[in-house]
């Protein structure tokens, strides 16, 4: 990954892979951009993160982005919801909340498909239900990628807390720690600039 600097619209960051095509389903690697406290990090970025997340808040992430590949990929970003504000590592994850805005090769999220849902954006996406070790996880897969625009995820975090799916207890919320962007490569080459 490397920072390409400054441009009219602010820094701007890209990576360029090349992995072997042995096991094309497995994620080679995630390289990303952290916004907040990664649960398996010592600080937060942002004094605003961790933060409850009930009711859901608004959270837009506003973003332009370019990948060329082949073989399979997505573009993702994604949100680490935990069981306090500590944020203190892999059992302290509860959920993991992905939205693909883009994937090429047909790769699929992990888990299975749980239907379509289109909300207030107006966004049609396949909601994909998981389990990662001890979170759970939930994929949004938008019908139309799109590689530039805002993304509100509180629509979607809205939509699952409404469900009852990032609820632990009436007295222990769960809380936002950290968004990242990122692009996970399944196989061959590929650059992605964000």
């Amino acid at each position: 990954m490397r920072l390409r600097g400054p441009g009219p619209a602010g820094p701007r960051f890209a990576w360029t892979w090349d992995y072997p095509e042995e096991q094309p389903d497995e994620v080679k690697a995630f390289p990303e951009l952290i916004h907040g406290k990664k649960p398996w990090a010592w600080t937060s970025t942002t004094p605003r993160l961790p933060r409850p997340v009930s009711p859901a808040p608004s959270l837009q992430v506003d973003f332009a982005l370019r990948t060329e590949a082949t073989g399979r990929y997505n573009a993702a970003f994604e949100i680490w919801l935990t069981r306090s504000g500590v944020a203190a590592g892999e059992p302290d994850v509860s959920h993991e909340v992905m939205f693909w805005v883009g994937h090429g090769g047909n790769p699929a999220p992990v888990g299975l498909r749980a239907g379509t849902v289109t909300l207030a954006d107006g966004r049609p996406c396949d909601l994909w239900v998981g389990r990662i070790k001890t979170w759970d996880f939930f994929g949004f897969v938008f019908h139309q990628p799109f590689a530039e625009g805002v993304l509100e995820c509180g629509y979607y975090l809205d939509y699952l807390l409404r469900r009852g799916t990032c609820r632990r207890t009436s007295t222990s919320p769960a809380w936002s720690s950290a968004t990242r962007s990122g692009t996970g490569p399944a196989a061959r080459s590929s650059t992605a600039t964000r």
